[in-house]
């Protein structure tokens, strides 16, 4: 399959998606064998979204495909982006909906779950935990706070009728980066903004749309570390922190080492 669309900076490009008799997700760099993903390196950019990498090749701001791909169960493919870029929407909105009818259902794959708890701290009251769990689900806990605007928490387990609101959800459009990049695709509705107008019931939507990007881009990351044809167990915990936080996890993950659930 072929997702269109513009870049992070508004160029055209296209994702190509094809399936592959191997087990894991594959990155397909222009004019390069195909790279398991977690052979790849994948870090935090000081422009709020994630750069994947592999000798020469980059590619910007993977971590909403990846965390659809994640969300959705998605095992034995290999996209290839037509350049560094890949095209960008509301959230992972585009891959969603071009993958979404061709979704088989899965059968029995293994889980993991960290060999010990994981604790990861970005400051005062800010954080991210990771417990182990022998149970073959993945419970989130997310939480965000704006002092200007209000705070929620989004909290469960991640169910099929969830998939739509992780997959569409923005970010929050405060920082300089994704004030840009409003502009650059001004008609695709990249970010969101709270208005003076917006009443209790409208603030409480976005902020749960931002608590949903936010896990989006958390299980991105998640996936670059989680084995192929597997997937993560455990309760999770993130408590006012983003990419960089996420990629810290993720190397602590490596580090500590993951059991499969029995």
């Amino acid at each position: 399959m072929k997702i269109f669309g513009r870049g992070i900076f508004g160029s055209r490009t296209t994702l190509t998606i094809t399936p592959t008799k191997e087990s894991g997700i594959f990155w397909k760099p222009k004019n390069a064998e195909p790279i398991l993903l977690c052979d790849a390196r994948l870090s935090a950019n000081p422009l709020h979204y994630l750069t994947l990498r592999c000798h020469d090749w980059v590619l910007r701001m993977p971590e909403h495909l990846l965390g659809c791909l994640g969300a959705l169960g998605v095992d034995g493919i290999v996209f290839s982006p037509e350049n560094s870029s890949l095209p960008y929407g509301r959230g992972a909105q585009l891959f969603y909906e071009a993958l979404l009818p061709h979704l088989e259902a899965r059968g029995t794959f293994p889980h993991y779950t960290p060999k010990e708890r994981i604790f990861v701290e970005a400051g005062p009251g800010r954080f991210i935990r990771f417990m182990p769990s022998d149970s073959p689900e993945l419970h989130y806990c997310v939480q965000v706070n704006y002092p200007d605007v209000g705070y929620t928490t989004l909290e469960g387990t991640l169910e099929r009728a969830d998939l739509r609101a992780l997959c569409c959800a923005r970010p929050y459009g405060r920082n300089k980066f994704y004030k840009l990049l409003s502009k650059i695709l001004v008609h695709h509705k990249t970010a969101l903004w709270f208005e003076e107008n917006d009443s209790d019931e409208k603030q409480q939507e976005k902020l749960n749309e931002i608590a949903w990007h936010r896990l989006l881009d958390l299980l991105g990351a998640l996936l670059w570390v989680t084995p192929p044809g597997a997937a993560l167990s455990g309760r999770i915990v993130t408590r006012l922190v983003g990419h960089a936080a996420d990629m810290e996890l993720a190397k602590e993950l490596t580090r500590v080492g993951l059991r499969q659930i029995a």
